[in-house]
């Protein structure tokens, strides 16, 4: 029987290392500068999508790196080298595939320096990045930058803030080595002589090129070349539209107003052309997909159809974007058929963070158009199945079926100072009688900022029917809402400060978790709308129906 016994586990350890063998994938290949020349530190880091990296190597001396996995699914490979921007490319890797091999060569594109150099801070505390007590480099004659300091140690790593355009934490240009910092950029490493450092930043050293990131597949794994592509173009495409929308709020102007001519139908219009034509079912997959990413005002809802019969709820191809599926669903006019597929997903697809990201979207899209019998499903769902994650923790700060804030109960008791006239209070009592709108929100908060347009043209419109609107600022300071009024919106209602923001009592009781927080309160002091009912052009609509009857 012992003999037995140890000839079953000896088997048992022979077919568990032959499955690991089946499973692995090994990705070489090798890794340049822009220059096309191996750089003077540069890694190949392997981990899933939107989770830590889960291996790390560093490449040869002639950038070649020879990198394994035994994962499968949708993977993400980081490249990163010393002065250059780092550069993601997505694998996906199907079961069948048993000791795969991938090659891929990668070209990094370089760091993008400020054309001209203002102020620049040498950063050593890497916990606690200070830039304001950080230490100044000095301007030399000769145009180069210098710092000058005592140590103690043998060794000193340091980045510099104010040389990367887009202002990230970067190498200098003097470094006796270099070390990953882990987050896609190196630390120069200087060696102290006597106990004294001298760091001199050398501006004609910083490699300037124009030349953009590539990268090669073998030919083998064409169909991986085209999947990366289209990720990359969705991220590219989803970074361009968010710098789009960031702009308008910095200029003081509204998103949707700044958008609205805005639209990607034609490309959107390629996409939905191959999707016709792609043979392969994995691209085809991958294409629908793309295709809802694309900015434009109407999608083809028959393409949302397609995605449901096509796609896999267990294909890990959803986590491509996590909003993706809740949107697409929500699309597809066959409802019965879209809550079939979504709790078929929720059954079997093992991405749980990808699930916990669709059920919230889920939860606001039920409150949106008043679906409370769906939304107590999946807000249950998302508490039972996944009590500790962030989304459920912010699920039951904002739909929770036992909120004191919500449609039909009686606004939470508050009393708050003008911050026009400190003898002025606004409470509940206050305001009985008026039809008014609670605004939290902040000078600091794009999004706030960006519902602007839409509060000034609400309050033009019908401050005349019995209607206020008092805006609770989160702000650090009661003057920042002072000086953001001097600027293109006055903001002309009711204003407040609120001391300590999230972490005040009032916060608390409104339960705020995220600005913006409008609340919309009838003159006996009960809640009539909340939320998404009172953002962008759902605003417009909510008062007219409530003021116009």
């Amino acid at each position: 029987m012992k003999k037995r016994s140890i000839i079953s586990a000896f088997f048992f350890i022979l077919f568990s290392f032959a499955v690991v063998l089946a499973q692995q994938t090994v990705i070489t290949g090798q890794l340049l500068g822009s220059d096309g020349k191996p750089m003077a530190k540069a890694n190949v880091h392997l981990g899933r999508n939107n989770a830590k990296t889960q291996v790390s190597v560093d490449t040869a001396k002639d950038g070649s790196y020879q990198i394994s996995t035994n994962e499968t699914g949708l993977i993400m490979l980081q490249f990163t080298g010393v002065s250059h921007q780092r550069k993601y490319i997505p694998l996906f890797i199907e079961t069948n595939q048993a000791n795969n091999s991938i090659k891929l060569n990668v070209k990094l594109s370089a760091n993008e320096y400020k054309s001209e150099l203002g102020e620049l801070r040498l950063i050593q505390d890497f916990d606690n990045p200070d830039i304001d007590t950080s230490k100044v480099f000095q301007k030399q004659a000769d145009g180069t930058y210098v710092v000058e300091f005592e140590t103690s140690k043998d060794r000193v790593e340091y980045e510099i803030f104010g040389l990367e355009k887009s202002d990230r934490i970067i190498n200098g240009t003097q470094s006796d080595d270099y070390v990953y910092d882990g987050d896609g950029d190196y630390r120069s490493i200087v060696l102290p002589k006597n106990g004294k450092v001298k760091i001199v930043v050398d501006p004609g050293k910083l490699v300037r090129s124009n030349a953009k990131s590539e990268m090669v597949f073998d030919e083998k794994n064409a169909k991986l070349a085209a999947f990366a592509e289209i990720y990359n173009g969705i991220q590219e495409r989803e970074l361009a539209l968010s710098s789009k929308v960031e702009a308008a709020v910095k200029a003081g102007k509204n998103p949707q107003e700044a958008l609205a001519n805005y639209s990607e139908a034609d490309k959107a219009a390629i996409v939905k052309n191959k999707i016709s034509q792609e043979k392969d079912p994995f691209i085809k997959q991958a294409l629908i997909l793309d295709y809802f990413t694309y900015f434009e005002k109407e999608k083809d809802n028959s393409l949302a159809v397609l995605a449901i019969n096509e796609i896999p709820a267990s294909s890990p191809l959803w986590s491509i974007e996590p909003f993706l599926i809740s949107g697409i669903l929500n699309l597809c006019k066959e409802k019965p058929k879209a809550d079939s597929y979504f709790d078929k997903f929720l059954a079997e697809n093992k991405d749980n963070k990808l699930k916990t990201d669709a059920l919230l979207n889920i939860l606001f899209e039920a409150r949106a158009s008043g679906d409370d019998e769906r939304l107590k499903k999946y807000f249950d769902i998302l508490q039972k199945d996944y009590p500790d994650s962030g989304a459920a923790r912010l699920a039951k700060a904002r739909f929770s079926l036992n909120s004191n804030v919500k449609i039909g109960a009686t606004v939470p008791e508050f009393s708050v100072i003008s911050l026009e006239d400190s003898k002025k209070t606004y409470s509940p009592e206050a305001l009985k009688g008026k039809y008014y709108l609670i605004d939290f929100w902040a000078t600091w908060c794009g999004p706030c900022v960006g519902e602007m347009g839409n509060l000034h043209k609400a309050y033009e419109k019908f401050k005349s029917k019995n209607f206020e609107i008092l805006s609770l600022s989160f702000d650090n300071e009661p003057e920042d809402v002072a000086a953001f009024r001097q600027g293109k919106w006055k903001m002309p209602w009711l204003h407040t400060f609120v001391l300590e923001g999230f972490r005040s009592e009032l916060a608390k009781r409104f339960e705020v978790v995220g600005i913006p927080k409008p609340i919309l309160v009838d003159p006996n002091g009960k809640i009539i709308a909340t939320e998404e009912k009172l953002r962008g052009e759902a605003l417009d609509k909510t008062l007219s129906e409530v003021l116009n009857k």
